[in-house]
């Protein structure tokens, strides 16, 4: 055979090993191949070079998997942990609530700032008719918490009963309060003076979305002056 017929024959093995040549090519590539040792030794060459490629395609491909797999293995042992130390912290934080809030320590800290005299007014019967009485009183609270205006407007349209929305009992101007509940805890009411305990909820966010609030089971005393058929708040005492 000539160098042109092996230069042609070389040209078309590439093809031939990825069986796109025609029948008519592949018959002249074999008879030559038979009869020439050089092109025969080019296209075992050409064999061994495509199938050493394979295989080292197929070893980073492995390599890559394994890679991917110890990536997605580490990501999801981080979310978990993640996912376990908030679950944690929770858990601690209301268990800390639960024995504390209970705790004689938390009793005295509280009796010492309201004085053991007017903290002993919440073990003392209400007057007949007090709840009913001071319905308005706990109606106005429930909305001071709910309130989502500045300072400014909840002392306008709440007076002392200000001290309960979240504007005044945080540094926020406004809050969107999404849960808030009060209860009547005892009262009492004489000529024209008195005094109302009650306990409250109040769980309020920030315009970005954020917690700004968030008060469960607070107690609180309102001193209440009657003017007139109405009473009115004039003072809120809270530990704090």
């Amino acid at each position: 055979m000539t160098n042109k017929n092996c230069s042609i024959v070389q040209d078309l093995i590439p093809l031939y090993i990825d069986n796109l040549s025609s029948r008519e090519s592949s018959e002249l590539i074999e008879k030559h191949c038979k009869e020439c040792t050089e092109c025969q030794n080019y296209l075992n060459l050409a064999k061994e070079k495509i199938k050493t490629n394979s295989q080292s395609e197929e070893t980073e491909k492995k390599i890559t998997e394994s890679l991917n797999r110890q990536r997605k293995h580490k990501i999801i042992k981080r979310v978990i942990t993640a996912f376990l130390l908030i679950v944690f912290t929770f858990i601690l934080g209301f268990v800390w609530h639960i024995v504390y809030s209970n705790s004689p320590m938390a009793t005295n800290c509280i009796e010492e700032y309201y004085g053991k005299e007017i903290y002993s007014e919440l073990n003392e019967g209400s007057s007949p008719g007090s709840r009913q009485v001071l319905q308005p009183i706990i109606k106005k609270v429930e909305k001071a918490l709910k309130f989502t205006g500045n300072e400014k407007n909840a002392k306008k349209k709440f007076g002392e009963l200000a001290r309960y929305t979240p504007a005044y009992s945080s540094d926020i101007d406004e809050a969107k309060v999404v849960e808030a509940n009060v209860t009547f805890l005892t009262a009492k009411l004489y000529h024209d003076t008195g005094y109302l305990w009650i306990k409250y909820s109040q769980y309020g966010y920030e315009k970005n979305g954020e917690l700004s609030i968030g008060s469960s089971d607070i107690e609180s005393r309102i001193t209440l002056v009657k003017y007139g058929d109405e009473w009115t708040a004039v003072n809120v005492m809270e530990a704090p």
